[in-house]
């Protein structure tokens, strides 16, 4: 006989599901800023050799996660949140080169600079609390 899985009663449920579209907000922002990274630092003329090739095999990790989603036979053999994962470590490469590159070019010392760090610190905390199962006693629910 398999125990069940414990469940909390839904305290907040409309907090629950405006976190889980930020969340998903957030991801998705995420996915674009490193498709937009792959392609910057593959494409650019002038750019170093090393960032060329990074940019590269970014594109190459793209194009292996698109062909996972569109093949059901790539997902079924090679777990696709595995897949996600391995491909992630690349793309979060180019994604902070990316913002170091937008930082320095535009010097955002003044105004700009702390209220864009500001809203990055805010992303990152709503995936945090998203994916690590945080939300889930303040708001209800299936914990994960």
């Amino acid at each position: 006989m398999r125990a069940a899985s414990p469940r909390i009663s839904d305290h907040a449920p409309l907090v629950a599901s405006v976190l889980a579209d930020a969340e998903l907000l957030v991801q998705q922002s995420i996915n674009a800023l490193a498709v937009g990274g792959a392609l910057v630092f593959a494409l650019r003329r002038r750019g170093h050799p090393l960032l060329r090739m990074i940019g590269t095999v970014g594109i190459a990790s793209l194009l292996i996660l698109a062909a996972s989603r569109l093949s059901g036979t790539l997902a079924a053999d090679y777990n696709s949140s595995r897949l996600f994962l391995q491909c992630l470590f690349i793309l979060a490469l180019l994604e902070a080169a990316l913002l170091d590159l937008v930082v320095t070019r535009l010097k955002w010392r003044s105004w700009p600079g702390p209220m864009l760090f500001g809203g990055l610190s805010l992303l990152l905390l709503v995936a945090f609390v998203g994916s690590s199962g945080l939300a889930s006693p303040v708001t209800g629910g299936n914990p994960p």
